[in-house]
């Protein structure tokens, strides 16, 4: 099946053919790479394991270190200072900031770090927690990481159409008009890119002032779906339905 697909393409050196995935089904998720003499195979799609490649062997490599390559067992132990009891300053944050309506929906898990005082988002993937971040509510570095784990924040809510976000308190304001799926800062990571990658379509909506970045972005993730980026009034916490006016 491959190699009568390799058959047909045809491609100059450094250039990238997007496919939907002949063996999964992914929805352009599967690329073709014509790379130093070499040809490479992927698909992109966490649940596929589709790749290979023709040539030399270093290329193939090098060219596989673009999928994420974290274990797949990763399991994230939830501090001892991580509570439900959620306090009123927290309740607070959360209704200020929109993300009430995602955590009473279910759509997320929130917890209280009594020790650092921060309104905490748990990072899951496949179902189980592999990471957590942290907002400050009072002092402190604003946006804390606690896990190792390269995953987005993600609150799916739609199977086809995605809106990347900065932080995860914008993923569930927005969520209401799309799967927020959250940067955790600005850059698109290889985990990201193949989380964003499994939807049909994506908004690029991050802060105002780093609009440029969105285009950047934009410009990527055109390679391999339909996206665009939104240049916001306000910042998505505060107006998410910004995203889609």
């Amino acid at each position: 099946m491959i190699q009568d697909l390799l058959n047909d393409v045809i491609l100059k050196d450094g250039e990238t053919l997007r496919l939907n995935c002949p063996s999964c089904g992914g929805y352009k998720t599967f690329t073709i790479t014509k790379l130093s003499g070499s040809t490479v195979w992927n698909c992109y799609k966490a649940s596929c394991n589709l790749k290979g490649g023709k040539g030399s062997t270093y290329s193939l490599k090098a060219y596989q270190g673009l999928r994420n390559t974290e274990p797949a067992d990763l399991v994230f132990d939830l501090p001892h200072s991580f509570t439900l009891d959620i306090p009123d300053h927290m309740i607070k944050y959360l209704e200020k900031n929109n993300v009430l309506k995602a955590w009473r929906r279910g759509l997320v898990d929130l917890y209280h770090d009594v020790s650092q005082d921060r309104a905490v988002f748990l990072i899951k993937k496949d179902g189980k927690p592999v990471d957590a971040v942290g907002r400050a509510l009072k002092y402190g570095m604003k946006w804390l990481r606690y896990g190792k784990s390269s995953e987005p924040f993600v609150v799916r809510t739609d199977l086809n159409h995605a809106i990347l976000v900065e932080d995860a308190a914008s993923a569930c304001a927005v969520s209401e008009y799309g799967t927020g799926i959250a940067l955790l800062g600005t850059s698109l990571t290889c985990r990201a890119l193949e989380v964003v990658t499994q939807y049909k379509s994506v908004t690029v909506a991050l802060d105002r002032d780093a609009f440029n970045k969105s285009l950047a972005l934009t410009r990527r993730l055109r390679q391999y779906m339909a996206a665009n980026a939104k240049l916001l009034r306000e910042d998505p916490k505060a107006y998410p339905r910004g995203v889609i006016e």
